[in-house]
């Protein structure tokens, strides 16, 4: 029996001896490369992988972002380009159409990005022309407000803009870290709103 079992292991370690290419049982220098090329970087993205989503995992579900800015239009001007939901298409560039659900207010709409993106907009609270409250969502597991103030300031136009987004579920959380930059957005959003507003002004000079 203990014969048997000898000849067994030897023939088990020299089986194992030629697929890493040494009868001998011992590791040869390819596979070596190999265990350092595949198996290394594999255990250390497994590593990362577990470490982000432990990060993730810590993450708060709220972001809130504050972002003061002046515009040289009149308020009013600016006011009309904010509150006209419709007319986006026109002049915001990464959008690609909207959908008006409900056009009395409170006014309900949907806003389809270029990449197909897809924001429930909801009205929540205006006071003309100071103050816009907008709730949305997007899919399930984002959602959050929107607010524009809006006052007059040494013949400048000055916006206090404020974004708050709950992003539920780890994966969302850490693509959204990723990939969203809510003060770019803001400012982007008011720079394009304040060329409409000037093209709006220059239009109706014209029109006079």
């Amino acid at each position: 029996m203990n014969l048997l079992r000898l000849r067994t292991c030897n023939s088990l370690n020299t089986h194992c001896g030629n697929l890493w290419g040494d009868p001998a049982g011992h590791l040869s220098p390819f596979s070596a490369v190999t265990m350092n090329v595949v198996l290394y970087p594999f255990l250390f993205g497994v590593i990362a992988l577990c470490s982000t989503w432990l990060w993730a995992l810590t993450l708060p579900d709220t972001v809130t972002m504050r972002k003061r800015m002046e515009f040289d239009v009149p308020l009013t001007a600016l006011w009309e380009v904010y509150t006209d939901p419709a007319t986006q298409p026109f002049w915001r560039s990464n959008l690609a159409r909207i959908e008006i659900l409900s056009a009395k207010s409170p006014k309900t709409w949907k806003e389809i990005s270029r990449h197909g993106q897809t924001i429930l907009f909801t009205e929540r609270f205006i006071q003309e022309p100071e103050r816009y409250v907008l709730d949305f969502q997007l899919g399930s597991q984002t959602r959050g407000c929107y607010e524009a103030a809006f006052t007059q300031a040494e013949g400048k136009t000055v916006g206090i803009f404020k974004e708050r987004v709950t992003v539920s579920g780890a994966l969302p959380k850490i693509l959204f870290r990723i990939f969203v930059n809510l003060a770019q957005e803001i400012e982007t959003y008011g720079r394009e709103a304040e060329v409409e507003a000037r093209r709006r002004l220059s239009q109706e000079i014209s029109s006079s």
